[in-house]
């Protein structure tokens, strides 16, 4: 058992990486605090890997196994895989924080959720139009899938709530801005003219969350993870791009979030009649841009969009209408001689979303 299990020695060959560095006494600390949660955690699930894999080779065998069987045991195996290499990525992404910190400012977004009034409809949908994987969490009160892009967790979807239902919420997606300390973030935003809409509450295994909404009314998710989040990457397709933010008053809700969250101004752009089109940042590329909404645009007057890479967004457009969703605005170029191309979507179920490429693809 013990030379099988070496094929699932979980995280110790990332993290002892950190033995060839000179860290400070927090950093060992911290890393071997990492070390031992997530080595129990992947030597748990090799061994149940392993089990099922040596049952599964004596089954063949001895000739006793069947189809129905076979299939049970075959994506329970893939199920138990995929939890281990989420596993090895939280791992790596806590080693990349705890040892250069300085990359890694708060503020950053660093997890999307969709909740929705059909969850294998868009389920369906965004694995089919985006191309990404799903996973089934089960470490929650209620059902809950994972979104994957390339085997890497990037958020979740599931039921709309009850309450929210009843308070006239749609479908919608929400993006989770990291912090350092939630409970001072969640205090100032009520200081700042927010709303808290649900309290700091903790996500065993995962970190603490909070639902708020800034003065102008666009809700939003504050986050503290139990690891912290990786360095800003150029995004490929199938990541989310950009955050825009269309609200009542862009200077003001700027001045909000760069409080709470530190976002500093990285450029504008006049885009006619005086509109401004602020983008922000955290000390890497921009992550997003701000404007006033015109008053006679449809929908809320403060709300977030959140804009998915893909390859062509002039044929994601159409495979979006072919999917039975709707293509709000575009495709068009974005201003600035980029050549980049956005469009602006709602899916079948509601929820308003973007699609982004690149002049080069992606």
């Amino acid at each position: 058992m013990a030379a099988e299990l070496n094929r699932y020695p979980g995280p110790r060959h990332v993290l002892d990486l950190a033995g060839e560095l000179e860290l400070s006494h927090d950093q060992t600390v911290r890393i071997q605090a990492v070390r031992d949660e997530m080595s129990e955690r992947a030597v748990r699930l090799g061994r149940q890997i392993v089990e099922l894999e040596r049952g599964l080779d004596g089954a063949f065998v001895e000739q006793t196994i069947d189809e129905t069987r076979l299939e049970s045991m075959t994506a329970e195996i893939g199920r138990l895989q995929g939890e281990l290499r989420f596993v090895h990525l939280r791992a790596h992404l806590a080693m990349v924080r705890i040892l250069s910190p300085e990359d890694n400012p708060r503020g950053q977004f660093v997890w999307y959720d969709l909740a929705t009034s059909d969850t294998d409809a868009a389920i369906g949908f965004y694995t089919d139009l985006i191309g990404w994987g799903t996973q089934e969490w089960e470490g929650g009160p209620q059902p809950y899938t994972l979104w994957t892009n390339n085997d890497a967790p990037l958020g979740g979807v599931m039921v709309l709530p009850e309450d929210a239902k009843k308070a006239g919420a749609p479908p919608h997606w929400m993006a989770y801005i990291d912090t350092p300390d939630i409970d001072a973030a969640v205090a100032q935003v009520g200081e700042l003219g927010g709303v808290v809409h649900h309290p700091v509450t903790d996500i065993p295994g995962a970190g603490k969350f909070a639902v708020l909404a800034d003065p102008q009314g666009a809700v939003f998710c504050a986050f503290n993870g139990d690891q912290e989040p990786g360095e800003q990457k150029v995004p490929q397709p199938g990541d989310i791009s950009w955050h825009e933010l269309g609200t009542t008053d862009y200077e003001a809700a700027f001045e909000f979030y760069s409080t709470v969250f530190g976002w500093q101004k990285t450029d504008e752009m006049d885009m006619g009649e005086g509109n401004i089109y602020m983008m922000y940042g955290v000390g890497g590329p921009p992550l997003g841009g701000i404007y006033t909404k015109p008053t006679d645009v449809p929908g809320p007057p403060a709300a977030w969009l959140y804009y998915i890479t893909v390859d062509d967004v002039t044929a994601g457009a159409e495979k979006v209408k072919a999917l039975g969703g709707q293509v709000l605005n575009g495709p068009m170029e974005v201003p600035g001689g980029s050549g980049d191309m956005v469009a602006q979507c709602m899916d079948p179920q509601g929820a308003a979303f973007a699609i982004h490429s690149t002049a080069a693809g992606g």
